[in-house]
Protein backbone atom coordinates (compact mmCIF):
# COMPACT_ATOMS: atom_id res chain seq x y z
CA UNK A 1 0.00 0.00 0.00
CA UNK A 2 1.09 3.21 -0.94
CA UNK A 3 1.83 6.02 1.97
CA UNK A 4 0.58 8.96 1.00
CA UNK A 5 1.89 12.54 1.71
CA UNK A 6 0.17 15.90 1.43
CA UNK A 7 1.29 17.86 -1.33
CA UNK A 8 4.16 20.51 -0.54
CA UNK A 9 3.66 24.01 -1.89
CA UNK A 10 6.86 25.36 -2.27
CA UNK A 11 7.04 27.97 -4.48
CA UNK A 12 10.49 26.86 -5.86
CA UNK A 13 11.93 25.45 -8.81
CA UNK A 14 12.45 21.99 -9.60
CA UNK A 15 14.51 20.53 -12.04
CA UNK A 16 13.39 17.43 -13.92
CA UNK A 17 16.17 16.15 -16.00
CA UNK A 18 18.40 13.04 -15.30
CA UNK A 19 21.97 12.32 -14.89
CA UNK A 20 23.34 8.78 -15.54
CA UNK A 21 24.57 6.57 -13.16
CA UNK A 22 28.28 6.28 -12.17
CA UNK A 23 29.10 3.24 -14.13
CA UNK A 24 30.83 0.82 -11.90
CA UNK A 25 34.43 -1.07 -13.26
CA UNK A 26 35.03 -3.49 -14.39
CA UNK A 27 31.78 -4.78 -15.60
CA UNK A 28 31.00 -7.55 -18.31
CA UNK A 29 27.48 -6.57 -19.05
CA UNK A 30 25.33 -3.74 -18.65
CA UNK A 31 23.80 -2.23 -14.91
CA UNK A 32 20.29 -3.31 -16.45
CA UNK A 33 21.34 -6.71 -17.77
CA UNK A 34 23.82 -7.60 -14.51
CA UNK A 35 20.69 -6.47 -12.29
CA UNK A 36 18.26 -9.00 -14.08
CA UNK A 37 18.37 -11.83 -11.56
CA UNK A 38 16.43 -11.95 -8.17
CA UNK A 39 18.05 -14.58 -5.86
CA UNK A 40 16.17 -17.55 -3.90
CA UNK A 41 17.17 -18.29 -0.42
CA UNK A 42 15.38 -21.42 0.74
CA UNK A 43 15.13 -25.13 1.71
CA UNK A 44 11.99 -25.95 0.83
CA UNK A 45 11.21 -27.46 -2.68
CA UNK A 46 7.55 -26.61 -3.14
CA UNK A 47 8.37 -23.32 -2.11
CA UNK A 48 11.07 -23.08 -4.58
CA UNK A 49 9.16 -24.21 -7.64
CA UNK A 50 6.38 -21.69 -6.72
CA UNK A 51 8.78 -19.17 -5.95
CA UNK A 52 10.63 -19.27 -9.31
CA UNK A 53 7.62 -19.49 -11.26
CA UNK A 54 6.84 -16.23 -9.84
CA UNK A 55 10.19 -14.81 -10.45
CA UNK A 56 10.49 -15.56 -14.17
CA UNK A 57 6.83 -14.82 -14.77
CA UNK A 58 7.79 -11.34 -12.89
CA UNK A 59 10.82 -11.23 -16.21
CA UNK A 60 14.00 -11.89 -14.15
CA UNK A 61 15.94 -15.03 -14.09
CA UNK A 62 16.29 -16.69 -11.02
CA UNK A 63 19.87 -16.74 -9.04
CA UNK A 64 21.58 -19.13 -6.84
CA UNK A 65 22.74 -17.78 -3.51
CA UNK A 66 26.21 -17.33 -4.15
CA UNK A 67 25.39 -14.98 -7.22
CA UNK A 68 27.64 -12.03 -6.74
CA UNK A 69 25.59 -9.35 -5.29
CA UNK A 70 26.27 -6.65 -8.10
CA UNK A 71 24.34 -9.46 -10.51
CA UNK A 72 21.20 -9.66 -8.26
CA UNK A 73 18.40 -7.06 -8.28
CA UNK A 74 16.24 -8.59 -5.27
CA UNK A 75 15.74 -11.20 -3.39
CA UNK A 76 13.57 -13.87 -2.52
CA UNK A 77 13.87 -16.10 0.58
CA UNK A 78 12.38 -18.68 2.87
CA UNK A 79 10.80 -16.86 5.94
CA UNK A 80 13.58 -19.05 8.30
CA UNK A 81 16.00 -17.80 6.20
CA UNK A 82 15.73 -14.52 6.45
CA UNK A 83 18.77 -13.34 8.70
CA UNK A 84 20.67 -15.45 6.21
CA UNK A 85 19.48 -13.39 2.73
CA UNK A 86 20.10 -10.24 4.75
CA UNK A 87 23.49 -11.18 5.82
CA UNK A 88 24.01 -12.46 1.85
CA UNK A 89 22.71 -9.37 0.75
CA UNK A 90 22.33 -6.45 2.52
CA UNK A 91 20.44 -2.63 1.50
CA UNK A 92 19.03 -5.15 -1.28
CA UNK A 93 15.05 -5.32 -1.91
CA UNK A 94 13.49 -8.48 -0.04
CA UNK A 95 10.45 -10.43 -0.37
CA UNK A 96 10.17 -13.37 2.39
CA UNK A 97 7.18 -16.29 1.81
CA UNK A 98 6.54 -18.99 3.37
CA UNK A 99 3.78 -22.09 3.62
CA UNK A 100 1.90 -21.75 6.67
CA UNK A 101 -0.38 -19.21 7.75
CA UNK A 102 2.36 -16.29 9.49
CA UNK A 103 2.00 -15.31 13.26
CA UNK A 104 3.12 -12.20 15.30
CA UNK A 105 6.86 -13.75 15.15
CA UNK A 106 7.32 -14.53 12.00
CA UNK A 107 5.57 -10.60 10.74
CA UNK A 108 8.21 -9.34 13.25
CA UNK A 109 11.42 -11.25 11.47
CA UNK A 110 10.15 -9.71 8.33
CA UNK A 111 10.07 -6.68 9.88
CA UNK A 112 12.95 -6.50 11.77
CA UNK A 113 14.80 -7.95 8.29
CA UNK A 114 13.38 -4.66 6.27
CA UNK A 115 11.01 -7.64 4.12
CA UNK A 116 8.82 -5.59 1.83
CA UNK A 117 6.55 -8.40 2.11
CA UNK A 118 5.54 -11.35 3.63
CA UNK A 119 3.74 -13.91 1.40
CA UNK A 120 1.93 -16.87 1.98
CA UNK A 121 2.29 -19.23 -0.89
CA UNK A 122 0.41 -20.49 -2.99
CA UNK A 123 -2.61 -18.52 -1.91
CA UNK A 124 -0.93 -15.35 -2.11
CA UNK A 125 1.36 -16.48 -5.60
CA UNK A 126 -0.50 -13.17 -7.38
CA UNK A 127 0.33 -11.13 -4.78
CA UNK A 128 4.39 -12.14 -4.65
CA UNK A 129 4.12 -11.75 -8.62
CA UNK A 130 2.86 -7.95 -8.25
CA UNK A 131 5.77 -7.31 -5.33
CA UNK A 132 8.12 -8.52 -7.70
CA UNK A 133 7.11 -6.45 -11.04
CA UNK A 134 6.91 -3.20 -9.59
CA UNK A 135 10.75 -3.73 -9.05
CA UNK A 136 11.31 -3.42 -12.69
CA UNK A 137 10.32 0.34 -12.19
CA UNK A 138 11.41 0.38 -8.92
CA UNK A 139 15.47 1.54 -9.55
CA UNK A 140 15.39 5.10 -10.63
CA UNK A 141 17.70 6.44 -13.46
CA UNK A 142 19.93 8.41 -10.75
CA UNK A 143 23.05 7.84 -8.82
CA UNK A 144 23.43 7.72 -4.96
CA UNK A 145 26.80 10.01 -3.48
CA UNK A 146 27.25 9.62 0.24
CA UNK A 147 29.72 11.99 1.81
CA UNK A 148 30.91 11.53 5.48
CA UNK A 149 33.90 12.72 6.87
CA UNK A 150 36.80 10.95 7.82
CA UNK A 151 37.55 12.98 10.51
CA UNK A 152 35.79 14.90 13.70
CA UNK A 153 35.03 18.49 11.67
CA UNK A 154 36.46 17.71 8.36
CA UNK A 155 33.00 19.07 6.60
CA UNK A 156 30.96 16.40 5.06
CA UNK A 157 27.49 18.14 5.91
CA UNK A 158 28.96 21.78 3.76
CA UNK A 159 30.28 19.15 1.09
CA UNK A 160 27.00 17.29 0.84
CA UNK A 161 24.84 20.52 0.64
CA UNK A 162 27.23 22.18 -2.02
CA UNK A 163 27.09 18.55 -4.16
CA UNK A 164 22.72 19.20 -3.51
CA UNK A 165 22.85 22.55 -4.81
CA UNK A 166 25.89 22.17 -7.65
CA UNK A 167 23.65 19.03 -8.95
CA UNK A 168 20.27 20.99 -8.90
CA UNK A 169 22.28 24.09 -11.26
CA UNK A 170 22.96 21.50 -13.59
CA UNK A 171 19.24 21.26 -14.50
CA UNK A 172 19.36 17.64 -12.51
CA UNK A 173 16.77 16.52 -10.12
CA UNK A 174 18.42 16.41 -6.61
CA UNK A 175 17.64 15.06 -3.30
CA UNK A 176 20.17 15.85 0.06
CA UNK A 177 19.37 13.37 3.01
CA UNK A 178 20.43 13.87 6.05
CA UNK A 179 21.53 10.67 7.53
CA UNK A 180 23.25 11.42 10.65
CA UNK A 181 20.97 11.87 13.71
CA UNK A 182 23.61 12.97 15.50
CA UNK A 183 25.09 15.83 13.07
CA UNK A 184 24.02 19.17 13.61
CA UNK A 185 21.08 19.30 11.18
CA UNK A 186 21.24 20.17 7.42
CA UNK A 187 18.08 22.74 8.10
CA UNK A 188 20.08 24.56 10.33
CA UNK A 189 22.78 25.00 8.25
CA UNK A 190 21.03 26.00 4.87
CA UNK A 191 18.56 28.10 7.78
CA UNK A 192 15.64 25.91 5.86
CA UNK A 193 13.75 25.22 9.37
CA UNK A 194 10.88 27.31 8.16
CA UNK A 195 10.29 26.13 4.95
CA UNK A 196 7.44 23.72 5.27
CA UNK A 197 7.81 19.46 4.17
CA UNK A 198 8.23 16.68 5.69
CA UNK A 199 10.73 15.46 8.53
CA UNK A 200 12.43 12.26 9.22
CA UNK A 201 9.74 12.73 12.20
CA UNK A 202 6.93 12.80 9.63
CA UNK A 203 8.28 9.50 8.21
CA UNK A 204 7.67 7.08 10.79
CA UNK A 205 4.62 5.84 9.85
CA UNK A 206 6.32 4.96 5.75
CA UNK A 207 6.40 1.10 4.94
CA UNK A 208 8.42 -0.27 2.66
CA UNK A 209 6.45 0.00 -0.34
CA UNK A 210 6.27 3.81 -0.40
CA UNK A 211 6.06 5.11 -3.82
CA UNK A 212 9.55 7.51 -4.09
CA UNK A 213 7.59 10.28 -6.57
CA UNK A 214 4.71 10.47 -3.57
CA UNK A 215 7.35 10.67 -0.85
CA UNK A 216 9.76 12.94 -2.81
CA UNK A 217 6.62 15.26 -3.45
CA UNK A 218 6.43 15.32 0.51
CA UNK A 219 9.92 16.90 0.79
CA UNK A 220 10.63 20.70 0.97
CA UNK A 221 12.71 21.79 -1.67
CA UNK A 222 15.70 23.94 -0.95
CA UNK A 223 17.56 26.26 -3.67
CA UNK A 224 16.22 23.54 -6.37
CA UNK A 225 16.97 20.10 -4.77
CA UNK A 226 14.66 18.58 -2.51
CA UNK A 227 15.42 18.17 1.59
CA UNK A 228 15.30 15.65 4.33
CA UNK A 229 16.52 16.86 7.79
CA UNK A 230 15.50 15.90 11.19
CA UNK A 231 13.03 17.89 12.60
CA UNK A 232 15.04 18.37 16.23
CA UNK A 233 12.24 16.33 18.09
CA UNK A 234 13.05 13.83 20.77
CA UNK A 235 14.23 10.11 19.61
CA UNK A 236 13.79 11.11 15.98
CA UNK A 237 15.57 8.88 14.09
CA UNK A 238 16.27 7.21 10.15
CA UNK A 239 13.08 5.36 8.64
CA UNK A 240 15.06 2.85 6.80
CA UNK A 241 11.90 1.65 4.38
CA UNK A 242 11.97 5.28 3.43
CA UNK A 243 15.43 5.40 3.06
CA UNK A 244 15.36 2.75 0.79
CA UNK A 245 12.50 4.30 -0.87
CA UNK A 246 14.52 7.38 -1.91
CA UNK A 247 17.71 5.70 -3.44
CA UNK A 248 15.01 5.10 -6.44
CA UNK A 249 14.80 8.58 -6.61
CA UNK A 250 15.56 9.98 -10.27
CA UNK A 251 18.56 12.43 -10.53
CA UNK A 252 21.31 12.43 -8.00
CA UNK A 253 20.75 11.70 -4.31
CA UNK A 254 22.94 12.77 -1.78
CA UNK A 255 23.62 11.48 1.84
CA UNK A 256 25.27 13.25 4.59
CA UNK A 257 26.54 10.02 6.78
CA UNK A 258 27.63 9.11 9.80
CA UNK A 259 31.49 9.23 10.95
CA UNK A 260 33.02 6.17 9.78
CA UNK A 261 29.56 4.11 10.18
CA UNK A 262 28.76 4.52 6.55
CA UNK A 263 25.01 4.02 5.49
CA UNK A 264 24.85 0.42 5.40
CA UNK A 265 23.01 -1.91 5.48
CA UNK A 266 20.56 1.10 4.74
CA UNK A 267 21.74 1.69 0.83
CA UNK A 268 24.61 1.17 -1.03
CA UNK A 269 25.85 4.27 -2.90
CA UNK A 270 27.79 4.56 -6.27
CA UNK A 271 30.77 6.32 -4.89
CA UNK A 272 31.45 7.37 -1.35
CA UNK A 273 33.49 11.13 -0.76
CA UNK A 274 35.60 11.22 2.65
CA UNK A 275 36.19 15.00 3.67
CA UNK A 276 39.65 15.43 5.10
CA UNK A 277 40.99 18.32 6.13
CA UNK A 278 44.66 17.05 5.80
CA UNK A 279 47.19 17.23 9.34
CA UNK A 280 48.88 14.37 10.91
CA UNK A 281 46.01 13.61 13.67
CA UNK A 282 43.61 13.72 10.39
CA UNK A 283 45.24 11.19 7.86
CA UNK A 284 45.59 8.77 10.94
CA UNK A 285 41.75 9.45 11.95
CA UNK A 286 41.02 8.97 8.12
CA UNK A 287 42.75 5.88 7.25
CA UNK A 288 40.46 4.11 9.80
CA UNK A 289 37.58 5.71 8.53
CA UNK A 290 38.36 3.96 5.11
CA UNK A 291 39.40 0.78 6.64
CA UNK A 292 35.65 0.49 8.41
CA UNK A 293 34.03 1.94 5.16
CA UNK A 294 36.17 -1.09 3.07
CA UNK A 295 34.44 -3.17 4.93
CA UNK A 296 31.23 -1.91 5.05
CA UNK A 297 31.19 -1.14 1.18
CA UNK A 298 33.79 -3.55 -0.19
CA UNK A 299 32.36 -2.47 -4.19
CA UNK A 300 32.07 0.81 -3.76
CA UNK A 301 34.20 3.32 -5.21
CA UNK A 302 36.24 5.71 -2.39
CA UNK A 303 37.32 9.35 -3.38
CA UNK A 304 38.86 12.19 -1.10
CA UNK A 305 37.52 15.33 -1.07
CA UNK A 306 40.64 17.51 0.22
CA UNK A 307 40.04 21.10 2.25
CA UNK A 308 43.05 22.88 1.69
CA UNK A 309 44.21 26.55 3.57
CA UNK A 310 44.29 29.49 1.80
CA UNK A 311 47.89 29.58 2.02
CA UNK A 312 50.24 27.03 1.53
CA UNK A 313 49.38 23.57 2.38
CA UNK A 314 51.70 21.17 3.99
CA UNK A 315 50.29 18.10 2.34
CA UNK A 316 49.65 18.14 -1.30
CA UNK A 317 46.78 16.08 -3.38
CA UNK A 318 49.75 13.59 -4.07
CA UNK A 319 50.78 12.76 -0.90
CA UNK A 320 47.24 12.43 0.56
CA UNK A 321 46.51 10.09 -2.23
CA UNK A 322 49.40 7.94 -1.70
CA UNK A 323 49.44 7.85 1.98
CA UNK A 324 45.82 6.55 2.14
CA UNK A 325 45.67 4.67 -1.11
CA UNK A 326 42.53 6.37 -2.41
CA UNK A 327 42.31 8.92 -5.00
CA UNK A 328 41.76 12.81 -3.80
CA UNK A 329 38.53 13.60 -6.22
CA UNK A 330 37.19 16.70 -5.62
CA UNK A 331 39.85 19.76 -3.80
CA UNK A 332 38.89 23.10 -2.59
CA UNK A 333 39.76 25.87 0.08
CA UNK A 334 38.67 26.23 3.14
CA UNK A 335 35.76 29.14 3.08
CA UNK A 336 35.63 32.06 5.33
CA UNK A 337 34.33 31.16 8.92
CA UNK A 338 30.49 31.52 9.00
CA UNK A 339 30.34 30.83 4.76
CA UNK A 340 26.91 28.73 3.64
CA UNK A 341 26.62 26.86 0.47
CA UNK A 342 23.95 28.20 -1.19
CA UNK A 343 23.35 31.43 1.06
CA UNK A 344 26.96 32.79 0.12
CA UNK A 345 28.76 33.91 -2.81
CA UNK A 346 31.33 31.49 -3.91
CA UNK A 347 33.06 31.17 -7.11
CA UNK A 348 36.49 29.07 -6.75
CA UNK A 349 35.76 27.29 -3.71
CA UNK A 350 33.82 24.47 -2.76
CA UNK A 351 30.42 24.98 -5.13
CA UNK A 352 32.35 25.34 -8.03
CA UNK A 353 34.79 22.03 -6.83
CA UNK A 354 31.89 20.09 -6.66
CA UNK A 355 30.25 21.71 -9.85
CA UNK A 356 33.55 20.11 -11.47
CA UNK A 357 33.25 17.04 -10.17
CA UNK A 358 29.80 16.04 -11.32
CA UNK A 359 30.77 17.46 -15.04
CA UNK A 360 33.56 14.51 -14.85
CA UNK A 361 31.18 11.84 -13.28
CA UNK A 362 29.35 12.97 -16.25
CA UNK A 363 31.97 12.64 -19.16
CA UNK A 364 34.26 10.64 -17.86
CA UNK A 365 33.15 8.57 -14.91
CA UNK A 366 34.50 8.89 -11.24
CA UNK A 367 37.93 10.96 -11.43
CA UNK A 368 40.77 9.85 -9.95
CA UNK A 369 40.83 5.90 -11.39
CA UNK A 370 39.68 2.95 -9.21
CA UNK A 371 39.46 3.41 -5.03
Amino acid sequence: MTHAFPRVEHGRRDATTFVSRIPREPAPASRESALNAVVWIGDTPGLETLARDRIQAAGFDVAAADTPRDFVHAVVCEISLLETATEAFPALPLVAVCEHEPDSHDYQMALACGARALRTLPAESFELLGDLSTLTTATGEGRILACLSGHGGAGATSLAVALALAASKRGAPATLVDADSHGGGIDTLVQARHVTGARWSDLRGAGGSTDVQVLLEALPVIDGYRLLTFSGSRGESINPQALESLSAAPGTLILDAPLRAGIAPLVNPDAILVALHPSEHALAATARTLESLREIHPRTRIGIALRTHRRREAYRSRDVADELGVPVVLTYRSAREGFVPGLDRDRRGIEAACARFLAKLDDSGFPGGSA
